[in-house]
């Protein structure tokens, strides 16, 4: 028999059920995969497609272990423990499908993975579950942890079970969404989806007509799931994993959209957080609301910052100018050519494998909103690809958008694949949509009115034309069952540790601050850096403090920013030696780490749309 939850022994011992390593099909539709930009990475959620030939740096790192059936897994109100992934264990708790109708006897099953504590569940070291979210709306927890619990355990101790899972609507948890019947209607629907908001005229009512279409498609293959995905019953099942713990509060990180779960959690059970750390804020009331208009606040400051650093690197940035503004005006004037004359790219190699596709405006200009998520990592290879588009080849760019395999010249129907391949995902385009549009009330702008959203958009930042979850709304028609929509704050058993980057690209540190206010004693954590969430660069001064966090409950003085020790392009050895120096020994013990822990973690990205080359 499996492992209950709340037995002492030791969970790696007593986990002992073996499954047979099948696979699991897929049953979401990925528009983007496992944190890449490529666009036509939502292949990846469609069965026979895999990652195995992703563009590094830009692609997530699959995990490659051997596949585990989940529908081995028999739901259980008490956690029982499944052996998987080498050295995980997994399972699925029972929960109520609907909180809001006691008559209602269905229960969902929420997937669960857990990295155990080095110490059993009950022993007096023993510091309970850390739940993880990587944002979306409509991230895998599962894909998540597998690839980075090992480096959170090294990072926040083996105290702790670090704990993640498919939110409702995603991935291997039921209720999940399932709307696409084959590859070839997903990939009918995804060529009617223009590739920006304003790469012509007429591009906007396209794209909101493309997205009604898949509203009218999600009501008739899905209408009762679209009514139970809701930010508000996630809260609650993650209240049911922690109780199913045997622990009383909820330990909790959340980057981006998980943001909204934690302060929401916070919200409706605010004498049940223990720990909640949020990363990458989302403005709640803006969220709930639809509106998304909020998140570009500091897109722009990132791009100058990205365009400062070039200039500052004559040897090692392909776009280098002797100023930020230049470097900057020289990105918008390649956008532009691309604009008026997009680039053809037709390569075919020895084997006559061939890839060929159009990189054009819209394509580019999203490639520029996902680099600023890890600009770190990408802004270099990112610079090489606009520099080479500069001089008429477009392949650096075509690459990193459709990394080998994913270009739409390269699809193929196999009717011969095994319909059990397991595809691991990171974000799905029925979750995102099920979730974020069932959250909020129905957006039902005019063309004229969608126009005018948009234009004011435009103003706060010139990637407004690349913002598109506002209008992916725009057709749906499920509302949730339940949506708490505010107010958000309260007065929480244990303070709440807000992280925001100074020049986070969709999640601004305005939000960070706002959204703190309502929560009382909650202290915001500044880094000083440039991308998505706190681990889009290595910082051991913001990992240091919330290990603080975590393990005494002890919040950073308020007004703390934190430096980093990440740069674009190669510094000095002696800068290196300078900032190293500044930090404490247990800081600079966190540097290598936190370095792998950054390569690792792609967060879900919506700087994306479906299409193909």
């Amino acid at each position: 028999m499996g492992l209950h939850s709340r037995d002492v022994e030791s969970a790696d011992a007593a986990a002992r059920i073996r499954t047979k390593p099948l696979g699991r099909r897929a049953s979401t539709f990925a528009i983007a995969a496992l944190g890449a930009f490529a666009i036509t990475a939502l292949l990846n959620n469609i069965p026979g497609w895999h990652l195995r030939h992703a563009q590094p740096g830009f692609e997530w790192n699959a995990v490659s272990d051997s596949p585990f059936n989940w529908d081995s897994i028999k739901p259980n109100q008490t956690f029982e423990w499944h052996e998987c992934y080498r050295n995980m264990l997994c399972a699925k708790l029972s929960v109520p499908l609907d909180y809001t109708n006691k008559s209602d006897s269905r229960e969902g099953a929420i997937a669960v993975i857990r990295l155990p504590s080095k110490y059993p569940i009950g022993h007096p070291k023993w510091k309970g579950p850390i739940l993880y979210n990587p944002g979306g709306p409509g991230g895998s927890g599962i894909t998540f942890l597998r690839s980075t619990a090992a480096l959170f355990q090294s990072l926040f101790g083996e105290e702790f079970d670090h704990i993640s899972f498919d939110p409702r609507g995603v991935g291997l948890t039921y209720p999940n969404f399932d709307i696409w019947r084959a590859e070839a209607e997903a990939l009918t629907w995804a060529s009617s989806v223009p590739r920006s908001l304003n790469s012509s005229n007429g591009d906007l009512v396209r794209f909101s007509a493309s997205f009604k279409i898949f509203g009218h498609l999600a009501e008739a293959r899905d209408t009762e799931i679209g009514r139970l995905v809701s930010t508000s019953f996630t809260a609650r099942d993650m209240l049911l994993i922690t109780e199913a713990f045997g622990w009383p509060q909820l330990q909790f990180i959340g980057y981006s959209y998980g943001s909204v779960l934690g302060l929401v959690f916070a919200t409706m059970f605010p004498d049940r957080v223990g720990r909640i750390v949020v990363d990458g804020i989302v403005d709640l009331d803006d969220y709930f609301v639809g509106a998304w208009s909020n998140n570009l606040r500091d897109a722009d400051k990132a791009i100058d910052l990205v365009s400062k650093a070039c200039s500052l690197s004559p040897t090692h940035c392909m776009l280098y100018e002797p100023s930020g503004p230049l470097v900057r005006a020289r990105i918008e004037r390649i956008l532009g050519n691309l604009y008026k004359d997009p680039l053809v790219v037709f390569d075919s190699d020895a084997s006559l494998n061939t890839r060929y596709g159009i990189v054009d405006y819209g394509s580019a200009k999203l490639l520029l909103l996902k680099m600023l998520y890890s600009p770190y990592a990408l802004f270099p290879i990112t610079a090489n690809a606009f520099a080479a588009a500069e001089k008429g080849d477009g392949r650096p760019l075509f690459n990193l958008l459709y990394p080998r395999g994913m270009a739409g010249s390269e699809w193929r129907c196999k009717a011969d694949r095994d319909p059990s391949d397991e595809v691991p995902v990171l974000l799905s385009m029925e979750a995102l949509g099920g979730i974020a549009c069932g959250d909020a009330p129905p957006v039902r702008e005019s063309p004229h009115e969608l126009e005018t959203f948009y234009h004011e958009l435009q103003k706060m930042s010139t990637l407004g034309d690349t913002w598109f979850p506002h209008t992916l709304c725009a057709g749906w028609k499920m509302q949730a069952t339940e949506s708490f929509r505010g107010p958000f704050g309260g007065n929480t058993s244990h303070p709440v540790l807000v992280v925001g980057n100074t020049a986070d690209p969709v999640t601004p540190l305005w939000s960070a601050e706002k959204m703190a206010r309502g929560f009382s004693s909650a202290v915001v954590l500044t880094q000083d850096s440039i991308g998505h969430a706190s681990i889009s660069a290595v910082s051991p001064c913001t990992f240091h403090h919330i290990i603080q966090y975590l393990h005494e409950g002890t919040l950073p003085p308020e007004g703390t920013v934190c430096n980093i020790v990440t740069s674009i392009f190669p510094p000095e050895d002696d800068v290196v030696a300078a900032v190293t120096a500044t930090l404490s020994v247990a800081e600079q013990r966190l540097i290598s780490p936190l370095q792998e822990l950054v390569r690792k973690v792609k967060l879900p990205t919506l700087a994306h749309l479906p299409l193909f080359g």
